[in-house]
């Protein structure tokens, strides 16, 4: 049994695969396997994951047949997976130097926590910063947050959960089934919450992963089609009253619905191209009939409707306490602002080859 299993997820990602896999197997030792499921992906893919294979032993591919979809890939890595810890990962995603110790190390100092995260920087296609996530902490050290502390913190901030900076313990979430395909795109989400709610989770402020962002991605995708986007939320509402803890149950469901239309209106702010349709937004969003007129409005603004209408649905919708917004607003120019130049050098180095990946030798040592 190892005590790492990363599962990173490709299909047709061969120009950003060589670097992204690479990360991951410079941070891996022997007591590490990296299983890469190819979800048949119809361009240079296998040879790029065959060429790192003979390189790093640590790196196992499974291949699909035929593109099955996110979820399904997932579930394919789970079924061949042996680690005591679980990292999931795409293949236009970075890790960086130090989630694989900082993870292992918190975890292992916890054994109630069902998870750990960490802090991300948002990539374009040209791996250039364009923001950092989470936007609210929900404590501003490194630290475990317990059930009770999640409750708590979860009525002014939530969306601490960031893609590949997440590691499991795999038991809590082989108990809750691990990701419900019916779910989509808040599969994860989800059961990261439901996780979080019943056993706690680590959580660690420092940048260790880089999630790229871009209007092709599948979240973007998702979040860009209206059908999509509802037939989720309907089966996330559904999904959390059976299986949230009957304290949190409905009281939830209303902040996630909420938070999540938000959300979904702000990606379609920034992603849709000329003016936004305003009667669109205003259906996700729910909106009355002032804020409506005021979004229509808004929306016929030269050049600035985007910002405007943002902050007006911030402002009307709340979708995080206000001191959360401000403490997020403090670190980013302070924070954030110190650590730019440095993390956009990192993001524009190759990882250095290592022979037997001497940094994934901590999972060894501490095990």
């Amino acid at each position: 049994m190892k005590a790492l299993s990363v599962i990173l997820l490709n299909y047709n990602q061969a120009h950003w695969l060589r670097r992204s896999l690479r990360a991951h197997a410079e941070q891996a030792g022997d007591s590490t396997e990296i299983i890469v499921v190819d979800d048949g992906s119809s361009d240079d893919s296998i040879a790029v994951i065959e060429r790192l294979a003979r390189i790093y032993p640590s790196i196992r591919l499974l291949r699909h047949a035929q593109n099955k979809g996110v979820v399904a890939g997932v579930h394919t890595g789970f079924a061949a997976a042996s680690g005591e810890f679980l990292l999931f990962a795409a293949a236009d995603d970075l890790v960086l130097p130090g989630l694989y110790q900082c993870a292992v190390a918190a975890l292992r100092a916890k054994p109630e926590a069902a998870l750990f995260c960490s802090g991300a920087v948002l990539i374009d296609t040209h791996d250039r910063i364009t923001g950092f996530r989470p936007v609210t902490f929900p404590r501003s050290t490194a630290g475990y947050m317990s059930p009770a502390d999640v409750r708590r913190a979860i009525r002014g901030t939530d969306n601490w959960f960031v893609g590949t900076s997440v590691m499991y313990r795999r038991a809590p979430l082989e108990t809750i089934g691990f990701f419900d395909e019916k779910l989509g795109s808040l599969a994860d989400g989800l059961a990261n919450r439901l996780l979080a709610f019943k056993h706690g989770f680590c959580f660690e402020p420092k940048v260790l992963s880089a999630w790229r962002r871009y209007s092709d991605s599948y979240s973007a995708q998702v979040a860009m089609r209206p059908g999509a986007s509802e037939k989720h939320l309907a089966a996330a509402g559904d999904w959390i009253a059976a299986r949230f803890p009957q304290d949190v149950r409905a009281s939830y469901a209303a902040l996630f619905d909420r938070r999540y239309r938000y959300n979904l209106a702000r990606l379609r702010l920034i992603w849709s191209r000329g003016r936004p349709d305003w009667r669109e937004l205003a259906g996700l969003l729910k909106l009355s009939a002032f804020d409506r007129e005021v979004v229509r409005v808004l929306a016929h603004v030269p050049v600035l409707h985007t910002k405007l209408i943002l902050t007006w649905i911030t402002l009307r919708l709340r979708p995080f306490a206000f001191s959360a917004l401000a403490a997020a607003c403090w670190r980013s120019i302070t924070v954030y602002r110190a650590q730019r130049a440095a993390l956009q050098r990192v993001l524009r180095e190759e990882p250095q080859s290592s022979a037997h990946g001497a940094r994934g030798e901590v999972l060894r040592a501490e095990a």
